[in-house]
């Protein structure tokens, strides 16, 4: 199934178009999944101790309207939760402007592909993580080299996303501070006052290897050998997380398109079924009017 799907990380829907343009009409793929990253898109994390319904979510988008310098209602948004513990509601929300998702859409246009996805790139690592990951470790930091000025931070505490960053840099010592600056700060505002590990991804070339170690000693050898106050708590059944998806207005997901295609599989079998048996029953009659006029001719 994976394999019917391309994923794209752009920042614009220009470079969208590029990419697109180099997709070769013959690759077996069909489907298309975009995750973007840049100012244009917001991601954060969301928590609400009670029932979380409409008027949750439009504060989230006056919050995302806010941080874009738009109106509410030139937004686009979508959420997805990462747990309910009793009324707790957990999750992530992602949102950007509406004009700017049109353009992405519009980028499909004259491509074979159907877009079935769009996220952020923050979003993205969440569900890639949180789906495919067995470590046992439980407070830690992804840096994702986007591109050499672009890198995107998600931080873990106990298991799940609560600070997203993403950070435009021009040397390696900005992204030494910024990453430093980012864990301290998000660490400050909770229980837990540490982080376990870095973990770092993307555009990590040779280039990128000394400064990575470089991050991990100063980050973690700095951090006090003091056990984290808050405890993972046990029992709760984890939801399988995907990532929000601001697509979900104009197309189809995958799992809906493929409930549609059982639908319509289902229903073309239905019309062979009556096609045949009206055959058989034109097939019938005609060779009861043979005989009858045979008859009538004797």
């Amino acid at each position: 199934m994976k394999k019917m799907i391309t994923q794209f990380i752009v920042s614009s829907p220009g470079e969208l178009r590029e990419a697109l343009a180099k997709v070769n009409p013959k690759n077996e793929a069909r489907f298309a999944s975009v995750r973007v990253f840049g100012p244009m898109v917001f991601t954060r994390h969301f928590e609400h101790s009670k029932v979380f319904n409409t008027n949750s979510l439009a504060a989230l988008k006056i919050d995302a309207a806010q941080a874009l310098s738009m109106a509410p209602h030139d937004v686009e948004a979508a959420y997805q939760f990462l747990n309910t513990e009793g009324d707790n509601f957990k999750g992530v929300f992602t949102a950007m402007p509406s004009v700017y998702l049109a353009d992405y859409l519009d980028a499909f246009k004259d491509s074979h592909l159907v877009p079935v996805s769009i996220t952020s790139v923050a979003a993205g690592m969440v569900e890639d993580k949180l789906n495919n990951s067995t470590a046992a470790c439980k407070d830690y930091c992804i840096i994702n080299f986007l591109n050499p000025k672009c890198l995107s931070i998600v931080i873990f505490l106990g298991g799940k996303p609560v600070f997203f960053r993403e950070m435009y840099i021009s040397t390696d010592n900005e992204i030494e501070e910024g990453v430093a600056d980012t864990i301290r700060y998000c660490c400050g505002r909770n229980t837990i006052k540490q982080i376990e590990d870095i973990i770092c991804i993307g555009n990590t070339d040779d280039s990128k290897a000394a400064l990575i170690q470089k991050i991990k000693i100063k980050i973690l050898s700095a951090q006090k050998t003091t056990e984290n106050t808050e405890e993972t708590k046990n029992g709760q059944p984890a939801l399988k997380f995907t990532a929000p998806n601001l697509f979900n207005k104009y197309a189809l997901n995958f799992t809906e398109r493929s409930k549609l295609c059982h639908f319509m599989t289902w229903g073309l079998i239905l019309c062979v079924i009556i096609g045949l048996w009206g055959v058989v029953r034109l097939v019938d009659n005609y060779q009861k009017f043979k005989i009858a006029e045979a008859v009538y001719v004797k």
